[in-house]
């Protein structure tokens, strides 16, 4: 099933099992898993990675009057004193959970008191970087051919077995006419790229470390086959941005899919949601009999 109209709140909301579900399951467990996602006890917590993320993704398919309304650019100009005395009366914390200090940078206290009361904002040295990732993104010919004819923010839905809600995705871009494939393209905002001399084997590298393949190999359980594609941009100088091709990650992605999604669905079927197996077997890894022979 595909649908246009359900909101980001109404997707999270959801019973369905998602990519980043199966992420919580495969990295923390099935308690955790149950926690968060089940009985809803639990938070994911929010990075400066991910907002900065999000805030990109936003800045590329909010009009731009939207975009202005959503985010507040701060100036970090306010009183240290001032601002400090503020965030102890209402409670704000650093995302460490320590209060905050005037070793603390002004903009840093703006932005989380704009965030206690409920908005968002970004900062002038972020938004300059976004900018100049932006103007990469629209140089590049091949991205933009590939983004022609998608729709943005697409939620992607089928039944599955052994899982009462069913399974869910919703890619960045995905093609929506009805007689075309589901092709995907995901936005990836690249902190590291790696040696401009390794033809691409970083990147990949990251890729993978970031689960990009999983995500793209998920959908296609979804909705068949299909091209699927991320956009790579990367945050710092010299911001590059570059259309990956997933094709040779698919097949390793689907099994971990699989794995994932039966683990799930036998935690569903007896009812058992431990923290973690109770019994496991050590065996060397690559790395370790490498040093041994050495």
């Amino acid at each position: 099933m595909i649908d246009l109209t359900t909101t980001i709140a109404d997707y999270h909301a959801s019973e369905a099992v998602s990519h980043s579900k199966l992420r919580t399951f495969a990295d923390a467990g099935p308690l955790a898993y149950y926690a968060r996602h089940v009985v809803r006890s639990g938070t994911q917590p929010v990075t400066d990675a991910m907002r900065f993320g999000q805030t990109f993704e936003d800045y590329l398919q909010l009009p731009p009057a939207d975009f202005a309304r959503k985010y507040r650019e701060i100036t970090g100009t306010g009183d240290k004193d001032a601002l400090v005395a503020e965030c102890a009366a209402l409670g704000v914390l650093t995302d460490d959970g320590d209060p905050f200090t005037k070793r603390h940078a002004p903009a840093t206290m703006e932005l989380a008191l704009l965030r206690k009361a409920g908005g968002d904002a970004i900062k002038r040295g972020d938004m300059q970087r976004i900018e100049r990732m932006a103007d990469a993104f629209t140089r590049n010919a091949e991205a933009q051919a590939a983004l022609r004819g998608m729709a943005t923010q697409v939620t992607l839905r089928r039944e599955w077995p052994g899982l009462p809600h069913g399974i869910q995705a919703r890619p960045d871009w995905c093609t929506v006419d009805e007689f075309a494939t589901r092709s995907t393209v995901d936005l990836k905002v690249v902190s590291n790229w790696g040696r401009h001399d390794s033809n691409g084997a970083d990147l990949v590298r990251d890729m993978i470390n970031r689960g990009a393949h999983t995500q793209a190999a998920f959908i296609d359980l979804i909705t068949g086959s299909a091209a699927r594609m991320v956009i790579a941009v990367e945050a710092d100088f010299p911001w590059r941005c570059q259309l990956v091709y997933l094709d040779g990650l698919l097949p390793m992605g689907a099994e971990w899919c699989k794995r994932q999604l039966e683990g799930v669905r036998d935690c569903y079927a007896r009812d058992d949601w431990s923290a973690c197996e109770p019994v496991a077997w050590a065996t060397a890894p690559a790395w370790a009999r490498k040093g041994s022979d050495e």
